[in-house]
Order: C-alpha cells, then sequence, then structure tokens
C-alpha cells in the first residue's frame, strides 16, 4: 500500500513539473512576442548601443534617447559584440563598423583627456 502512495505521489510531481515547464514556455513566448511588437517602433535609422546579455536578450541601450530594450539574441548578427553600435535592417540588427569605431575612439580620446 506505501508503494502506491509513493507512486502517486511521484505521478502528481511530475505532473505539476511539467505544468510548471510549459506554463514557463508560454511566458517566454509572450515575452518575446511582445519585445519583438516593440522592436516595430524603430527604423533603419535609428541606432542602439549592444550593452550586455540577458539570458536569451541582449540589452541594448537606444542612442537617441539612452532608453534600455530587451532584443532576441535570434534578431543580434553573430559579428556584433559588446559595445557595438548597431542599426536594424531587414528584422535584425547588424553592426556599424565605422560608428563602432568612431564610438570607441570618442571614448579613449575622452579617457586620455581625463588621465592626462
Amino acid at each position: 500500500m506505501n508503494f502506491s502512495l509513493f507512486h502517486s505521489r511521484d505521478i502528481k510531481s511530475s505532473v505539476i513539473e511539467d505544468l510548471a515547464q510549459n506554463l514557463l514556455k508560454e511566458i517566454t513566448q509572450y515575452m518575446k512576442q511582445l519585445d519583438s511588437k516593440d522592436l516595430n517602433q524603430f527604423s533603419e535609422k535609428d541606432r542602439f548601443t549592444f550593452d550586455h546579455i540577458e539570458g536569451d536578450f541582449a540589452i541594448c541601450e537606444n542612442r537617441q534617447d539612452g532608453s534600455m530594450i530587451q532584443v532576441p539574441k535570434t534578431l543580434i548578427d553573430s559579428s556584433a559584440s559588446i559595445g557595438s553600435i548597431l542599426r536594424i535592417e531587414n528584422g535584425r540588427f547588424l553592426p556599424c563598423e565605422e560608428e563602432t569605431l568612431e564610438a570607441r575612439q570618442t571614448i579613449k580620446n575622452l579617457l586620455d583627456d581625463l588621465y592626462s
């Protein structure tokens, strides 16, 4: 009799775990859809600084207003790195090499001025 009680608890535990995993998947998909909708407000003229990674998202700073946005990592081009200036092209975030180099030089000049 004890065996059937433990077996019953294992089944309940398994069902609860499956429900929790399915709920987490649905919430994650919903959040990705929300982020994708929010990204539609930007155009190819907008620029972003690739700040850091949090889980499945790249956190980027909007260079125009300083706001932070979450971008699914799958939308970030693999050649981009932290600190890259990004532009949107065909729904993907691509690095702007020239703008990134200019921004890095500006930061270097500011640091040189600060420490000289």
